[in-house]
């Protein structure tokens, strides 16, 4: 839910992205989730903060990469789940997660 943040500043989303890392260090996936997933999730961040001028397309597009990482790197080749249905699944949830996280930062900070 804290990924909208990312839209105020692009530098908030190198703290998120080592929140990332850090959370994702006792996972069973190893590698794939506490280092590739913090640098795709940073270079996401990054579009998503191109788009800003609109925040659906921007959390949608950064929902969309996201589910898309998730599901190839640690879902797919971690754990050997399905890519496209993984990727669907994962890309809603977070899509769902970043509005609900952005119109709670709206609220706080009108100036989005």
């Amino acid at each position: 839910m804290i990924v909208p943040i990312v839209l105020i500043d692009r530098r908030y989303s190198l703290g998120v992205c080592v929140g990332i890392g850090l959370a994702n260090l006792m996972s069973p996936f190893g590698i794939y989730d506490f280092l590739i997933m913090p640098v795709l999730s940073f270079g996401i961040y990054q579009i998503g903060w191109q788009l800003r001028w609109n925040k659906v397309l921007s959390l949608s597009i950064m929902a969309i990469l996201t589910g898309a990482a998730v599901s190839v790197f640690p879902l797919h080749l971690g754990a050997g789940l399905p890519i496209l249905p993984t990727m669907l699944w994962v890309s809603v949830s977070t899509w769902i997660m970043f509005i609900a996280g952005w119109f709670v930062i709206w609220k706080r900070f009108p100036m989005l």
